[in-house]
């Protein structure tokens, strides 16, 4: 007999993420065809970008008896779903009754707001059931990003820095600022500062912010020149980099190599196993990145689209 799905209902709190973090792990821990997203990246969406919505008006989540059978998050923004459920339901009708509610619900928010397109990414080219199935629902490519792999079996580069530049940790809120004006001149941020540097901020304060993981090169004269967070998954052993970067002014100068060296070897203290790492499409200087400290490129996330 087909298990009964339940009603969707809207996200609550701390709980709820803990809760669809641990689905992600369950979903990698198995490895079956489908890319669950690392903890991580979730983190990061959820929580740093700068949302004029409620969370409990993007995210759903399908529970039951207190066990979570799947959720979705809709990102307006960038007309993005997505849907992660239990992996012993891959392929399964349950699995595509999820889909076709989060789609029809968002679709109608993007009808509201004169949206054109819904987008769905995170489906490994190599992932024949939902590719199959999207293009069977009118979803056609749009993309393929490189996703990169790295063996924390492998010894790390030494990291080396010229003269008077060190690698540490971001020191907290006082050194905020600091942190902030590199990635926003790096990512060529389109907020001005003084409304990108409360948003990183607000998540510094946040339970999902590790200091020591956020990490960057500073210069002589106390600038921060190259950064990353790195976040590890102690079930599955895997640490994901997100975001990488190097303020403008600093660039071509092996700082970012150095950063993920030596945030590579402090992994490997901790018994991590493997690091993962993405970029987009035709990010030459990111993927060159990459490759110098160890990374393969393993697979491609692909983007669907779909007119509405």
């Amino acid at each position: 007999m087909t298990a009964k799905l339940p009603e969707p209902r809207p996200y609550r709190d701390e709980n709820d993420w803990r809760a669809m973090l641990d689905l992600l792990r369950a979903g990698r821990a198995v490895s079956n065809g489908t890319y669950y997203v690392h903890p991580g990246d979730v983190s990061w969406w959820l929580f740093y970008p700068d949302q004029s919505d409620e969370l409990a008006e993007r995210v759903y989540l399908w529970e039951a008896d207190g066990h979570l059978h799947g959720w979705c998050l809709f990102t307006p923004a960038e007309a993005a779903l997505d849907v992660f459920v239990q992996p012993e339901w891959r392929g399964s009708p349950q699995a595509e009754q999820m889909f076709l509610w989060a789609e029809a619900r968002f679709a109608a928010r993007l009808r509201a707001q004169d949206g054109q397109a819904i987008n769905v990414d995170w489906i490994l080219e190599t992932d024949d059931w939902r590719t199959s199935f999207l293009e069977t629902q009118g979803y056609t490519r749009k993309g393929a990003n490189p996703y990169f792999t790295r063996s924390l079996a492998e010894p790390a580069p030494a990291p080396t820095l010229p003269e008077g530049y060190q690698i540490r940790r971001v020191g907290g809120e006082p050194e905020g600022p600091m942190r902030a004006t590199a990635s926003h001149a790096a990512f060529q941020s389109r907020f001005p500062f003084n409304e990108y540097w409360p948003r990183y901020q607000s998540f510094m304060r946040l339970p999902v912010y590790a200091t020591g993981c956020d990490m960057m090169v500073v210069t002589p004269d106390g600038r921060c020149a190259s950064f990353c967070i790195f976040w590890p998954d102690a079930v599955n052993k895997v640490a994901l980099f997100e975001p990488v970067g190097t303020h403008p002014d600093f660039q071509r100068r092996g700082l970012g190599k150095a950063l993920l060296s030596e945030c590579l070897r402090r992994l490997q203290a901790e018994g991590m196993e493997h690091a993962i790492v993405g970029t987009n499409s035709g990010n030459l200087a990111a993927e060159r990145l990459y490759e110098s400290v160890g990374f393969k490129l393993t697979n491609r996330i692909l983007l669907y689209t779909k007119s509405l």
